[in-house]
């Protein structure tokens, strides 16, 4: 249901995965248009890791390889559209979303102010402190942190006020309707 309400307005899910991110864009409970870009977070720390890039050159890095080629995107998808909602399917910043703010509350809205403060701590934190802070192991920091900015650029490049962690994965999704259809045959 919450899906079905967010989509009524301009809203755009990114799946972000190891090898790529997957952009899909909703207007008015519709599909407007999804494109698979070969930016994941396996992908870009590979990439970092291959060209020993320091720890303070990462976030503008990424953001470089990040715009070359959403700014391509944005100019045959986006134009003048301003979107509002983002959805984050990812296994990244999600699982620790969902651990602070509680199993109780399933879904995870974020406003621009809360996930910029958010980026805030990864940005100015060594990688403990970090692991520390989110209670997550240090070696999956650095995929958080691209995660983020994967997820700050879009968001600035979309105009985007609210962003969902809904806490599922496609996989999950699919496997629900797939449930769902197996009750509808068997007249439950």
């Amino acid at each position: 249901d919450s899906f079905r309400k967010i989509i009524e307005e301009k809203t755009a899910i990114v799946d972000i995965g190891g090898g790529s991110i997957q952009l899909s864009l909703f207007d008015k409970d519709t599909l407007v248009s999804t494109q698979n870009l070969r930016l994941g977070v396996l992908r870009l720390q590979d990439y970092l890791n291959r060209f020993s890039v320091k720890s303070s050159q990462t976030e503008e890095l990424i953001n470089e390889m990040a715009m070359a080629r959403l700014d391509t995107y944005k100019k045959l998808y986006l134009k003048d559209k301003e979107i509002r909602n983002l959805i984050v399917v990812d296994d990244y910043l999600t699982p620790w979303a969902l651990r602070k703010r509680g199993k109780a509350e399933r879904r995870t809205f974020l406003d621009r102010e809360e996930f910029d403060r958010i980026y805030d701590v990864l940005r100015s934190r060594n990688p403990a402190e970090i692991a520390s802070y989110m209670d997550i192991s240090e070696e999956r920091v650095p995929l958080l942190f691209i995660c983020a900015v994967l997820i700050k650029y879009i968001g600035e490049m979309m105009g985007i006020e609210q962003i969902w962690l809904p806490g599922v994965t496609l996989c999950d999704g699919i496997a629900y309707e797939y449930a769902e259809k197996i009750k509808m045959l068997k007249g439950e």
